[in-house]
């Protein structure tokens, strides 16, 4: 037989020289985990079981169906017919088992076992039989364990690189009750593989033309194949495949043509059985081994970026090793809003954040003992103000000044705490800090991480980097309760505008503002401090507006191709989302290289970032977002100009979305709940026609829903808003968002309903809301607010509507003191006090209202609060203790009695005695220990402070909440007191100072900066904090300040 092949240079090739070439070829692939096995029925062919059988193929099964199921041996039926008539006379579930049962008569054959000791990258099949499945289980295989996908949506992102991705498209017999495991035997259920399989096509798009697809089992003439082969090609949005082969014994000259010519695809004259023994023994004999992952990223990487020099564990960590941060660092670009690089970061470019040493101080408790639990940190601020520099600097100190193994969690790869737990067996004694970047998209994952590390005693120190606004968007739509430790990083301060203008001068880069004088740049750059910092840098050396600025440097990117890319990430990243290399590939139809050579090249990275993701070669590559969203906002409206041109670009990228990938399946998530995404739109048809996509893409998301309803409510639709937050409860109904989401559109459609179903919307909002509300949640607190205004604001009567505001307002006191969003509340609370009047006015409103309930013990602690605040010690503490003889357990009270006694100067025992007092009502409380600690010490009782300090630290869960100051030493005007003293002995990274002459001591850490170099008996000058520790002590001027 005589082939003809363009790759082999118009070689002629003859005979078994021709195929064992093909074998050579396709283990060539194979090693590079970039050949694509397409299993068909016909691999099961010659399978026989112990009764005899042979393994129903096509007609057979039918033929067994109409025997067995439906009674009949001599009815003659499709396997389409016979499968619907068996459905409908027995049921689907007794059909699946029927077939269950005689699949499982059969055991694998040759072709199973030689198709194991190959590494395929990935199989596809239409088989639903578990031979294959079986074969794995039984023998050692190259292939790893086989993860089965049925479903597009399903995670690829748990799937280790040594495992391989069985797609079962036709379903699989053990799942067949399932949804996703349906198996497809009639037309009804091609809509099943249309909806949810067919799109997994899509995934062989990636790196498409350095792949093999061999084909084997399969009809030529099988409409089921030629259905495979143009749904195949159709994803791909190819005219052929890559070069491919089909295994097809006794095939024609002819029928070779056709399907080279056609689909690219070289035929084997061979059985598919004896093909595969022989394509396993040339792998055996030619001695080819898989090239390692690591090999395989060098190879391919698109980008050269210092941390690949890094070494990495289980493809989810790289652990950053100062010494080998190589290159140069890039000062000029860095102030013009390039991505901070680790070499910046060792040339100490990036001016220092003043938060860094706050963060530090709460670091060096844990690094000093590693055998605390572990803990979690989150670095939050907004857009722009340095959440990422500041992380890369703190990292960077401690890895090279602290000694501690600092690791980086790859974007993409799964947080397990498997994988930490082999990293602190290398590092035995030591604590890690993890760096764990995009926190939200990994929220769930980080709350169980942080569990199970607690569990195992894990030396866990996480550090979360994540913007404000998505960090509470996660928290709120994640069922898992996960607080971490925050930080907020809000405006510069006048220390760090100095540092700032420092480093722009000592790089050259103050640009128009070189020969001015350090009054005038600081007047300039506070002129411009209300604008995000890389806007206020860029428009402060350049002297141009920062719209013009970036306009500019789109307009100049030289080719088409570079302009539609900034197009399509900046759609997304004008909400700071980024999007996959290999999407915006296919969006633009050009292969990665190209995009590389045209956007970055041409940009050197300043509009554009990228970041290595994944951990195995299914989710292994790079996702690019916009450096800020500011600059995609400003390339997005250049780009697209009209809500038509802007509502096809987003429906172009949702389209080539993949929710099995990690970064996709976050991205859908993040257009559905990011609601700046509508407001793109001006016109309300296009901010419903969004959602409608996005629905379309996610049908069974509750979240478009509940966000479809907050966008009608924002229109004023209330109906329409009901209607979709009920659809958001029906999917999940135990979802507190949602179930806040359908009280708000009750209330807010109860506003301005005056018929008889007004009182119904506001009683079942009202029921939604207590529930909330007894899991703390600040919305719940806020939506019963809301409730109590409307009665109020209905209200006629003076003296009850005075008694509903005062409800809502210590409502909403104890709703600031127990939710963990207490800012939720702060604008609808200032509404309500105001509404209240004068302090006078309002303490006379609150004594009444307690004369008429002197059992309501939110009155009374309102009360109190409001007398205390204007100095009227005596009545409040009569009140609070005729509040106590009605509710003897109200801690509350017990803690106002013990301030006011304070204020009054009594004795130290009495007070100590109501603090006791408080603290039995509420043991697990380490704020009012830490106080009567704080009490104690300031009286000089430091034995007894002591026990206090250490019973607040016993009931603490975490490193962190050991470490808040709950409280600071102040003077009779409510001001931080100033101590001096001098430093008394040091002790490795901590110290402690000796204040003069009061003679306590109290505990800091030796930290950078002020402190850094202060021996013993230097004179300083210190506030103090106290925390479950003790008291500690912050120093803010070395020697005597004058």
């Amino acid at each position: 037989m005589l082939l003809t092949s363009s790759s082999y240079e118009t070689t002629v090739i003859l005979g078994d020289r021709f195929l064992e070439d093909i074998y050579e070829r396709i283990c060539d692939r194979l090693s590079e985990r970039k050949a694509t096995l397409f299993l068909g029925a016909g691999v099961n062919a010659g399978i026989v079981s112990a009764d005899g059988d042979p393994f129903p193929l096509g007609s057979n099964l039918a033929s067994y169906i109409c025997t067995e199921l439906l009674g009949d041996s001599q009815l003659e039926l499709t396997l389409d017919e016979a499968a619907e008539n068996a459905r409908y006379k027995v049921g689907e579930p007794e059909f699946n088992r029927h077939l269950y049962d005689f699949f499982e008569k059969f055991s694998p054959g040759k072709a199973h076992l030689s198709i194991i000791h190959l590494p395929w990258d990935a199989i596809f099949t239409t088989n639903y039989d578990l031979l294959l499945e079986k074969t794995c289980a039984n023998n050692q295989s190259i292939l790893g364990d086989l993860n089965i996908v049925t479903s597009i949506e399903q995670d690829l992102k748990g799937i280790p690189e040594e495992n391989t991705i069985y797609y079962k498209l036709h379903g699989s017999i053990d799942m067949a009750n399932t949804t996703q495991g349906r198996l497809v035997l009639t037309k009804e259920d091609y809509r099943t593989y249309t909806k949810i399989r067919k799109p997994l096509f899509r995934r062989l798009r990636d790196d498409l033309q350095s792949r093999t697809f061999v084909f084997v089992g399969y009809s030529l003439g099988d409409p089921d194949f030629r259905d495979i082969l143009e749904d195949c090609r159709t994803a791909l949005d190819s005219t052929s495949f890559p070069l491919s082969f089909a295994v097809r014994p006794n095939h024609r000259e002819s029928e070779a043509s056709f399907w080279k010519d056609k689909y690219n695809i070289r035929l084997l004259d061979i059985s598919g059985e004896e093909f595969l023994e022989k394509l396993e023994d040339t792998w055996k004999a030619n001695t080819f081994s898989i090239t390692s992952l690591e090999e395989r990223r060098k190879r391919d990487s698109y980008i050269i970026d210092d941390f690949t020099s890094f070494p990495v564990h289980s493809h989810c960590y790289y652990r950053l090793i100062p010494e080998r941060c190589s290159g140069a660092s890039h000062p000029e670009q860095f102030f013009k809003g390039a991505e901070v690089s680790w070499a910046d970061i060792r040339d100490e470019i990036p001016p220092e954040r003043d938060a860094m040493w706050d963060i530090f101080e709460e670091l060096f408790e844990e690094f000093h003992n590693p055998a605390l639990p572990a803990s979690a940190y989150l670095i939050q601020g907004h857009a722009g103000t340095g959440k990422t520099t500041l992380i890369k600097n703190i990292a960077f100190i401690a890895a090279r000044d602290l000694k501690v193994p600092v690791w980086v969690h790859i974007s993409g790869s799964p947080l397990q705490s498997r994988h930490l737990s082999q990293i602190a067996e290398i590092n035995p004694g030591k604590r890690l800090l993890i760096i764990v970047h995009h926190g939200s998209e990994v929220y769930g994952e980080l709350a169980i991480l942080q569990d199970e590390a607690r569990k195992l005693k894990l030396p866990l120190t996480i550090i979360i980097e994540e913007r404000k606004n998505q960090w509470y968007a996660a928290a709120s739509n994640n069922r898992l309760s996960f607080t971490p430790s925050a930080f907020d990083l809000g405006p510069l301060s006048s220390t760090e505008i100095e540092k700032i203008l420092d480093a722009l001068s000592k790089y050259d880069c103050l640009g128009v503002l070189s020969d001015a004088t350090r009054p005038t740049q600081i007047e300039h750059f506070t002129a411009l401090a209300h604008k995000e910092l890389l806007v206020a840098l860029r428009e402060l050396t350049t002297g141009t507006l920062f719209d013009e600025i970036v306009a500019d440097e789109y307009r100049h990117i030289p080719s088409t191709i570079g302009r539609d890319a900034y197009k399509y990430v900046a759609a997304v990243g004008q909400i700071d989302l980024s999007i996959r290399y290999n999407t915006l590939s296919r969006l633009l139809k050009c292969d990665v290289l190209d995009l590389v050579k045209h956007v970055f090249h041409e940009t050197e990275g300043v509009l554009l970032s990228s970041e290595l993701i994944g951990h195995s070669r299914y989710t292994i590559g790079y996702k690019v977002g916009v450096r800020h969203p500011i600059i995609a906002s400003i390339v997005f409206a250049a780009s697209s100009p009209t809500d038509q041109e802007k509502f096809e670009v987003l429906t172009s990228v949702i389209s080539e979305l993949d929710p099995g990938f990690p970064e996709d399946k976050s991205l859908l998530n993040e257009l559905v709940r990011r609601r700046e995404l509508v407001r793109t739109f001006s016109s309300p048809e296009f901010q419903r026609a969004i959602y409608d996509r996005l629905s379309e893409a996610m049908p069974s998301n509750s979240y478009v829903a509940q966000h479809r309803s907050l966008l009608e409510r924002e229109l004023g639709n209330g109906d329409e808003a009901i209607k979709f937050a009920r659809e958001a409860v029906r999917v999940e109904p135990f979802n507190p968002v949602h179930k806040n989401t359908l009280g708000m559109a009750l209330e807010f459609t109860a506003r301005n309903d005056d018929s008889s179903r007004r009182k119904a919307l506001i009683s079942e909002a009202k029921i939604l809301f207590e529930q909330g509300v007894i899991k703390n949640d600040p919305f719940a607190y806020l939506g019963l607010a809301y409730i109590k205004r409307q009665q109020y604001e209905d209200e006629k009567d003076s003296i009850k509507r005075k008694a509903l505001l005062i409800e809502a307002i210590s409502l909403m006191e104890q709703g600031r003191e127990v939710t963990d969003r207490p800012d939720v509340l702060d604008r609808e609370y200032a509404r309500l006090k105001d509404e209240l009047g004068e302090r006078s006015q309002a303490i006379e409103t609150l004594s009444d209202a307690l004369e008429r309930e002197p059992n309501n013990s939110r009155v009374r602690d309102l009360y109190i609060t409001f007398l205390t605040e204007e100095k009227e010690f005596d009545k409040a503490l009569e009140t609070a203790h005729t509040g106590i003889k009605h509710a003897p357990t109200n801690w509350r009270l017990y803690r106002h009695v013990a301030r006011l006694l304070m204020y009054q100067g009594s004795n130290i025992q009495s007070v100590r005695e109501h603090y006791e007092a408080a603290i039995r009502n509420n043991r697990k409380n380490p704020d009012l220990l830490v106080e009567l600690g704080k009490i104690l010490f300031i009286k000089g009782q430091y034995t007894d402070a002591t026990g206090a300090f250490r019973r607040a630290f016993d009931v603490c869960p975490t490193a962190h909440e050991k470490q808040i100051i709950r409280y600071w030493w102040q003077d009779q005007d409510g001001q931080q007191r100033t101590f001096y003293g001098k430093v008394s002995h040091i002790h490795g990274g901590g110290a402690f100072v000796q204040a003069v002459p009061e003679n306590f001591e109290a505990f800091y850490w030796r930290q950078y900066g002020i402190n850094a170099d202060l021996v013993e008996g230097d004179e300083v000058e210190f506030f103090v904090g106290f925390n479950s520790y003790g008291p500690r002590a912050y120093i803010s001027h070395r020697g005597r300040y004058k």
